[in-house]
């Protein structure tokens, strides 16, 4: 990633890489509906925690490179079919 930043009155930019994971869980509800008169599938509404970390990174260049943490944290994802 780059960032750019007012330094006086230049432009200057620092830049950075980490790597970022995230890990898709199976759904909370697994089951389907069928119906009689469709051939597909229906599934129930259902809600799936999903973690993510990304690790931390120092930025090279520029007159304020920063310092950032590892951040894990967790995102949620909600499917209605």
């Amino acid at each position: 990633m780059r960032r750019a930043y007012l330094n006086g009155a230049n432009t200057d930019t620092s830049s950075g890489s980490t790597d970022a994971r995230a890990w898709p869980c199976a759904p909370a509800s697994t089951g389907s509906m069928w119906s009689a008169t469709t051939v597909s599938a229906l599934r129930p509404p259902s809600a799936t925690p999903e973690p993510v970390t990304v690790d931390g990174y120092t930025e090279t260049g520029g007159g304020f490179p920063v310092t950032v943490g590892r951040l894990v944290d967790e995102t949620s994802e909600g499917r209605m079919a």
